[in-house]
């Protein structure tokens, strides 16, 4: 049964990251040069950089298909500072370079 919700997860990213590409590719490039200059990035970084820039996605479930990529790293846990997120638990993300 877990197995069956890890694939509908999956699917279910697979199709806002798809409906929401190229907003992903922005942001993608923005949390690797938040990691780069601060060590680390969160959803709420995005959030704070996306709403500063006036670049929201179409879907609030593409801010999860960001971090993705094997390149990404979780480093660590921390409530999320968002107002919406009600202080749940978010994960904090390193960019690793692979050489």
């Amino acid at each position: 049964m877990k197995q069956i919700g890890l694939r509908l997860k999956e699917s279910g990213l697979d199709a806002v990251e798809e409906h929401n590409l190229s907003w992903v590719e922005r942001m993608r490039l923005r949390a690797k040069i938040h990691a780069d200059i601060h060590g680390f990035v969160s959803c709420d970084d995005i959030r704070i950089i996306a709403a500063r820039e006036g670049d929201e996605p179409d879907h609030h479930n593409a801010y999860g298909s960001l971090f993705r990529p094997k390149e990404w790293r979780c480093v660590g846990r921390k409530p999320s500072t968002t107002a919406s997120r009600h202080g749940a638990e978010i994960r904090v993300w390193k960019w690793q370079k692979w050489s």
